[in-house]
C-alpha cells in the first residue's frame, strides 16, 4: 500500500463509536504508527535524489516539524542567535552563513532553505589514450613482477647454457648473480612514447545519509533532522559540531558589527 492510497484510506475507516476506549485507542495508535513507517520511508528514500530541490526539503521540514511519538529523539530544536544590532546583524549574519565552512559537512542552500551533506572525495588515475585510441594502462610497481611477459622472458634466459655469456665483463656480473641478456629478433620492447601519464582526477561525491535542514529564523536557526543511517553518539556529534559553527558565525558577526562602528566613529561603545 502506497501513501497516496493509505491517506485514501484513512478517510474511509469505518465508524469507532462501537468500539472500547482501549480498542480504539489501539487502532488509532495502529494507524499512526503505519502513517509514520510510510512517511520515514519516503523521507529515507529522498536521501538518493539528487540535486535536492525545493519541494523535497518542505516536505521534510513539514514532517519533522511536529512532535514525533515513535522516535526516541527530538527530530526539531532551534539554535538562538543574539545580535548587538538586530537588524544588521540579522543581514550580516546570512551573508556569513551562506559562506560558512563546515568541514567535513558542507553547508548546501536551495533558495531560503540551506542542509547538510557530507562530501567524499574520490580521486581516479588517468593514463591518455595511444595513437590507436586504446587505454592505456599504468603498471604499478609491486605488481611489475607478476607480468607475464616479463615471467616468461626470464625463465627462457635462465635455461640457456653459460657457454653463451663468454664476455669477461659477462662473467663477473654472473659471479655477482646478475643476468645480462640481450633481446632476440623476436623479442618486441613495448612503445610507450605516446602515452602520457596525466593528474589524477579528483570527484566529489555527495554521501546524503541523513537529513538535517538549517531554517533561518528572525532570532535563530530551526534545526531540522532525521536518519536512519547514522547511530545515537554520530548524530549527537553531527548536531554538536553544526550548531557550534552556527554560534560561531554570530559570534563573528558582532565582532565584526563593532570593529565597523569603531572605524566609523572612533568610538569604542
Amino acid at each position: 500500500m502506497n501513501y497516496i492510497a493509505f491517506e485514501s484510506a484513512k478517510e474511509n475507516l469505518p465508524q469507532l463509536d462501537s468500539l472500547t476506549v482501549d480498542k480504539k485507542e489501539a487502532l488509532l495508535e495502529t494507524r499512526d504508527r503505519i502513517d509514520w513507517l510510510l512517511k520515514e520511508e519516503i523521507m529515507h528514500g529522498l536521501l538518493r535524489s539528487q540535486p535536492v530541490e525545493k519541494s523535497v526539503l518542505s516536505f521534510i521540514q513539514k514532517q519533522l516539524k511536529p512532535k514525533n511519538p515513535f522516535v526516541d529523539f527530538p527530530t526539531t530544536f532551534s539554535v538562538p542567535l543574539s545580535f548587538v544590532r538586530r537588524k544588521q546583524g540579522q543581514d550580516r549574519f546570512l551573508e556569513e552563513f551562506s559562506k560558512a565552512d563546515m568541514s567535513p559537512f558542507s553547508l548546501n542552500q536551495v533558495e531560503d532553505c540551506f542542509y547538510i551533506s557530507e562530501d567524499e572525495e574520490k580521486g581516479e588515475s588517468l593514463v591518455a589514450a595511444d595513437n590507436n585510441g586504446a587505454t592505456s594502462l599504468m603498471f604499478e610497481l609491486d605488481n611489475f613482477g607478476d607480468n607475464e611477459q616479463f615471467n616468461a622472458q626470464e625463465e627462457a634466459y635462465d635455461d640457456e647454457d653459460d657457454d653463451d655469456y663468454t664476455d669477461d665483463g659477462d662473467a663477473l656480473c654472473q659471479g655477482l648473480g646478475i643476468s645480462i641478456y640481450t633481446l632476440d629478433e623476436d623479442d618486441t620492447v613495448p612503445d610507450n612514447s605516446d602515452q602520457t601519464v596525466k593528474s589524477i582526477k579528483r570527484n566529489v561525491v555527495h554521501k546524503q545519509l541523513f537529513w538535517l535542514l538549517l531554517i533561518p529564523q528572525e532570532n535563530s536557526i530551526q534545526m531540522y533532522f532525521y536518519s536512519k543511517a547514522v547511530s545515537a553518539i554520530e548524530r549527537s556529534n553531527i548536531i554538536r559540531h553544526v550548531r557550534s559553527c552556527i554560534i560561531q558565525i554570530s559570534e563573528r558577526v558582532n565582532k565584526l558589527i563593532l570593529l565597523d562602528e569603531l572605524y566609523e566613529t572612533r568610538r569604542c561603545r
